[in-house]
Parts: C-alpha cells; sequence; structure tokens
C-alpha cells in the first residue's frame, strides 16, 4: 500500500528549510544584502516569528471554523516530570485544546490519510494526540455517560465506528 503523504497545517517547531526560507525571502525583498550570508541572525528570526504568526491566525481561523461544524476527541499521551500519562479530552472550541498544549512552545498539527494528529513540546516532555471527529451518535453517548471515567468513554467511542470518523480536515477546509 502506498504511503500516505503529510499535510502540515501548522508547524512553529525548528527547521533549517524554515530558516533558509526566511533568508532567500528578506533577499528577495530587501536591496540592503547581497547575499543571504550578509542578513543579521536577529533579522532571519524576526521573519520566522511573523511568518509563524501568520501561519498561527490562519491555522486558528481554519480551525474555529471547523469546529462551527464538527466536535473532536483528542486523545493521546502527555509527558511531565511524572512521566507519560494518557488522556483525552473533546474539543468543541479553540479554547478546549489549551488542556493539551498548555504550557507548550512548539506545536505541529498534520494530517495523513485522513487522519489529525497534533504535537505539543514543552521543557519537560512532547505530548502526542490524535483527534477524532465525533458523530451525533458519538456526541448522544458522551452526553449518556458524562458521569463515567473518561478514558473507558474515549475507548469506546474510538472502538466504535458509529460514533466517530476520521477528520479529513484539509479536505474540508481546503477543497
Amino acid at each position: 500500500m502506498k504511503e500516505q503523504k503529510e499535510i502540515i497545517i501548522f508547524d512553529n517547531y525548528y527547521s533549517s528549510e524554515a530558516e533558509e526560507n526566511a533568508r532567500a525571502y528578506i533577499l528577495e525583498i530587501s536591496d540592503e544584502y547581497k547575499s543571504a550570508d550578509e542578513i543579521p541572525e536577529s533579522k532571519v528570526w524576526d521573519e520566522i516569528e511573523e511568518e509563524e504568526r501568520d501561519n498561527w491566525d490562519d491555522f486558528k481561523y481554519y480551525m474555529v471554523k471547523y469546529l462551527e461544524d464538527h466536535s473532536l476527541l483528542l486523545t493521546g499521551t502527555a509527558e511531565t516530570w511524572q512521566g507519560r500519562g494518557e488522556g483525552g479530552t473533546v474539543i468543541k472550541t479553540f479554547d478546549d485544546f489549551y488542556k493539551f498544549w498548555k504550557d507548550c512552545d512548539y506545536i505541529k498539527v498534520w494530517e495523513q490519510a485522513g487522519h489529525l494528529f497534533i504535537k505539543a513540546s514543552h521543557h519537560d516532555g512532547t505530548n502526542h494526540g490524535e483527534l477524532f471527529k465525533l458523530t451525533a451518535p458519538g456526541l448522544q453517548y458522551l452526553e449518556n455517560h458524562y458521569y463515567d471515567d473518561d478514558r473507558e468513554t474515549h475507548k469506546t467511542i474510538k472502538s466504535c465506528n458509529v460514533f466517530h470518523g476520521l477528520p479529513h480536515f484539509s479536505e474540508t477546509m481546503f477543497n
């Protein structure tokens, strides 16, 4: 089977490619420098930060729009100084993501074959998660099992295709 391409939705982890792109962009728009090597590091990092802010604004805009019509179940692992733990939460608004990436400096959101993944790193470790689109029966199941153990409720939802589906975020938002 052919491996599906990774579609980056948002990524602010360091990459040499982002640094090269920033240098190339500055060189293209500025008459001040004759080569990429002449560009001060501070100017390169300012450009990278500006690009990240723009990308974040785009990601937030599209995710808010997506969440107007869909609710998501986020499950995965979180690393802290105490070790790695499993968890999950329901995402109905953009602010619900903060439970996952609170205190994180770096965030990557990507899609592969309709699956939506998220990774967020902080000084203690890295959180990893996958997002599932909740169906109407899945939302009803959550409501009916509000007082039950969250992990068991999330496992049941993930084990039953009637309760969830793949988000197909990029297909939904960009096509």
